[in-house]
C-alpha cells in the first residue's frame, strides 16, 4: 500500500495505524513501560486536534 502526500508531514503507514489506534476508545497499545503485565488501552478521546510536528517527535502527556 502506497501513500501520497508531503514526506516530511505525512506519517508512514506503520505510524498512521498506531495513531489510529491511540484515537479508537477500548484498542490496546501496548505495555505499561517497568510493568509489562500491565496493559495500556485508549479509554476516552476527549478532544482531537491537527498538530505538526516538525522535529519528527511527539510528545504525549497523559494524567
Amino acid at each position: 500500500m502506497a501513500y501520497v502526500g508531503d514526506g516530511p508531514l505525512v506519517a508512514a503507514p506503520e505510524v498512521r495505524a498506531y495513531l489510529d489506534a491511540v484515537f479508537t476508545p477500548g484498542a490496546r497499545l501496548g505495555a505499561r513501560r517497568g510493568d509489562p503485565l500491565t496493559l495500556v488501552e485508549a479509554v476516552e478521546v476527549a478532544r482531537v486536534a491537527s498538530i505538526r510536528v516538525p522535529s519528527d517527535r511527539l510528545v504525549v502527556d497523559s494524567p
